[in-house]
């Protein structure tokens, strides 16, 4: 995975792993990146799900780790909250 989110490959091992690729390859094939995958809706419940379920992960983690983002969302929304009274 690069910084950005785009998926630069994978690695898949076990007896499903054959249900998982065909969305990452197709995600590399057409340069989504990790976002794009976390608001994949499927059509069923199946172990792809897993694939957006990770990236929503992913993301989440990214965020929660990078105080300099935090700290000017929060100053950022609450400059707006202030504009608003």
């Amino acid at each position: 995975m690069h910084r950005n989110g785009r998926i630069l490959g994978a690695h898949l091992i076990g007896p499903h792993a054959n249900e998982l690729v065909g969305t990452i390859a197709l995600a590399m094939q057409q340069q989504l990146n990790i976002k794009t995958l976390a608001k994949l809706t499927l059509p069923t419940s199946t172990l792809s799900s897993i694939i957006s379920q990770t990236a929503s992960e992913w993301d989440r983690l990214r965020l929660e780790h990078n105080t300099g983002l935090q700290s000017f969302l929060e100053g950022f929304f609450s400059w707006c909250r202030s504009r608003q009274s």
